[in-house]
């Protein structure tokens, strides 16, 4: 369903749904004369988003000319989602047509300081660019996911790992260094968003996106938007000191998650102890988020979501003994894995730079794709 309201907009819309069309295919489908179909797509064609060089639709039972078929050139222009919330980056890259052409989840260190030179994450990107074979010159938006509380103007407020760009316009410092726009957002925005248009919650109206460890932080969704509060920090539970916790000995915050990653992964009783205090602590914050919004489902993401069979079950009955609900609320792991935050990127990207990459304003979000041939 075409979301455009101008000729211009339905009319890319439409051939980018479709990929391949012939003026009088586009103008059923856009309901615009074929006249204006015709000048449109003339217009689109000299700027470099149409190709009309394809072999032309077979000819009518009636013979004559064959018609001129155009393609949308999806390869135009990409758009990047980095994630940079987790030990290791992570990428996604997907062209205009909201195919994800190339991922990575096994990227090298994230910048663990904000004196970090940050031309590694552009080399990275454009590692990604080699390994799909996309020319660098494409490279039209990339929104950077980081773990903190970024405010509306874009700069980080409060970043417990980052603590040296807290404050700091580092969406402008990344533009200059890959050379387009960057938008920077917080992890959990984007994984919720993620998973709201495109994963596990996409069929729920309201649901609840949890990021834990031995503090518990959240994002709402309603009605497919993040809701973010007056400051930029709906959902942070961890500013709450009574639900944090401790942090054992002197590990920072990105050993600490390494060393309960690698317990839980190891199994057997510790890694069921740990298990069980974990899900302890999350049910006191998890049942008071549900008593406050009463979703209909809570997603389990971040690193966390691997062990979804583990701790789901173990999570489910100590809300509802919290709550003293005679039922327990659906608790799922995340369905897009440890690629939601940046797929949540891509989608942002979309949102912050497509319509500006077609010319026309209204043009919609597309739909994204994951193809079986993207490397993770």
């Amino acid at each position: 369903m075409l979301k455009a309201t101008t000729p211009r907009g339905r009319c890319l819309e439409g051939l980018r749904e479709v990929r391949v069309a012939t003026i009088r295919e586009l103008a059923a489908r856009t309901g615009l004369s074929r006249p204006t179909v015709e000048a449109l797509i003339a217009d689109i064609e000299a700027e470099g988003l149409v190709d009309g060089d394809v072999a032309p639709a077979p000819p009518s039972s009636g013979g004559g000319r064959p018609a001129r078929r155009y393609r949308f050139r999806a390869e135009r222009h990409h758009v990047v989602g980095l994630d940079l919330s987790d030990v290791r980056l992570r990428v996604a890259v997907a062209n205009l047509a909201g195919d994800i052409v190339h991922t990575d989840i096994d990227g090298p260190a994230s910048p663990r300081t904000g004196t970090a030179d940050l031309a590694p994450l552009r080399a990275h990107v454009l590692r990604a660019f080699d390994a799909a074979r996309l020319p660098h010159g494409t490279l039209a938006g990339v929104t950077v996911a980081v773990p903190g509380i970024v405010g509306g103007d874009g700069r980080l407020s409060r970043s417990p790992a980052v603590r040296e760009w807290q404050g700091v316009d580092i969406a402008g410092r990344l533009t200059e260094v890959f050379g387009c726009r960057v938008t920077v957002e917080n992890d959990l925005v984007l994984a919720a968003g993620a998973e709201a248009t495109l994963g596990a919650s996409r069929f729920a109206d309201t649901s609840l996106y949890l990021l834990t460890w031995f503090h518990v932080s959240a994002r709402l969704v309603l009605g497919g938007r993040v809701h973010l509060g007056r400051h930029h920090q709906a959902g942070e539970l961890l500013a709450l000191r009574v639900l944090a916790g401790p942090v054992r000995g002197d590990e920072g915050p990105w050993e600490h998650i390494e060393a309960t990653d690698a317990r839980l992964a190891a199994g057997g009783p510790e890694g069921l102890r740990l298990a069980e205090e974990l899900t302890d602590r999350m049910a006191l914050a998890v049942g008071g988020l549900l008593a406050a919004v009463d979703p209909d489902l809570v997603v389990l993401g971040g690193r966390l979501g691997r062990y979804a069979d583990l701790l789901v079950p173990m999570l489910r009955p100590k809300v509802a003994a919290q709550l003293n609900l005679p039922f327990e609320y659906p608790i799922v792991g995340h369905a897009l894995g440890e690629l939601d935050v940046s797929l949540g990127g891509v989608l942002r990207s979309f949102d912050t730079v497509g319509a500006g990459l077609l010319r026309s304003p209204d043009v919609s979000t597309p739909v994204i794709t994951l193809r079986e041939h993207a490397p993770a």
